[in-house]
């Protein structure tokens, strides 16, 4: 009986919470990653230069742009100022810099940056792109890729997905790579992905490596802007206090799959790092993925974080958790698309 108490008692808790949410004032977080007009992009993290200008425009039009510093104030004081909007981008990509940041300028819109440090201090290409460049340029690939996993030989049959003519790389350029069929290129990406996805750094490069030089495709050198920035560029980003710079932890793991250990130096190391190169604190985090666990959050409090950023997707109110708040993922829509969507998403 006082379980089933409990389980009432937790949903009508969760239906007056939304009741109430409806009733206040409620504000934005959205989330971008990078900018730029590459017409490959199996995981729609990309938008286009014109687009980011027109989103910045209609949020100047139809919103009130906050720092992420801002937002979090206002939080604590109990009043989410109305219709808020809040820009942040993960990751840590030079686009952010060379096409986002006079963008941001023109429009006086502040945003705040979240860096996975690895990728900036020792100067390495995002180990997703490589993989996304090797596996989905258009050509032919071998027909079959074996690694060792785990102890064990894992193999992938490609069959007709060995062939990718530039007529399929357009029709597989999905929203997503999990939603690719099975027996396509696209699902194959995404599958040897997965594969790799929860190794620890050293392996998952030398996995990562493996799939590049048996597809045969040389991965580009770290050509702008889809590179990381440098730690030099990251002052030039911050200056004149429009941009702040947040830690998104040191490799980009899923967080919520690890141990409390490799947890704590993920966050922990990132913020020391960038603390080091930018020489103040570092008060904001957000979570590679969104993902974590019941251990994360100590984690944070211990590295005396203000806030944290997920990818739950709904507006944020004044009774929103610091260290979860909600973020709204932003995609390459144009400006009547953004204008259209931010109407439906105040409402969330």
């Amino acid at each position: 009986m006082a379980n089933i108490i409990n389980r009432v008692g937790g949903k009508l808790k969760k239906v007056t919470r939304k009741v109430q949410k409806k009733f206040n004032s409620r504000g934005l977080i959205l989330m971008y990653h990078s900018i730029g007009e590459e017409a490959s992009d199996a995981w729609s993290l990309r938008v286009r230069p014109k687009h980011f200008e027109e989103h910045m425009e209609v949020f100047r039009k139809l919103g009130h742009p906050l720092s992420l510093s801002e937002l979090y104030k206002s939080i604590q004081a109990g009043e989410v100022p109305d219709r808020s909007i809040t820009i942040t981008f993960d990751d840590g990509y030079y686009n952010n810099l060379q096409l986002g940041k006079p963008i941001l300028e023109k429009y006086d819109v502040p945003a705040t940056v979240f860096v996975t440090t690895s990728f900036v201090e020792h100067g390495l290409s995002y180990w997703w792109d490589e993989l996304e460049y090797a596996l989905m340029s258009p050509g032919q690939l071998p027909d079959q890729l074996t690694l060792r996993l785990n102890g064990n030989e894992h193999h992938w049959d490609l069959n007709s997905a060995a062939t990718f003519t530039e007529e399929q790389a357009k029709k597989e350029n999905l929203p997503r790579p999990w939603l690719g069929e099975e027996g396509t290129r696209c699902h194959f990406h995404f599958s040897v992905w997965a594969a790799l996805q929860d190794y620890l750094p050293a392996e998952q490069r030398a996995l990562v490596k493996q799939v590049v030089d048996w597809a045969g495709i040389p991965t580009p050198e770290l050509k702008e802007p889809f590179r990381p920035m440098t730690p030099e560029e990251l002052h030039i980003l911050e200056k004149d206090n429009l941009v702040s710079i947040g830690a998104h932890t040191v490799h980009h793991p899923m967080l919520g799959r690890h141990s409390a250990e490799i947890q704590s130096r993920e966050i922990l190391q990132s913020k020391e790092y960038l603390e080091t190169v930018l020489n103040h604190p570092v008060k904001h985090f957000a979570y590679p993925f969104g993902n974590y666990n019941d251990d994360t959050e100590g984690i944070l409090e211990k590295g005396d974080f203000d806030c944290a950023c997920s990818t739950q997707q709904e507006a944020v109110w004044k009774k929103s958790e610091r260290y979860f708040l909600p973020r709204m993922e932003a995609t390459d829509l144009s400006g009547e698309e953004m204008e259209e969507t931010l109407e439906t998403l105040f409402k969330c």
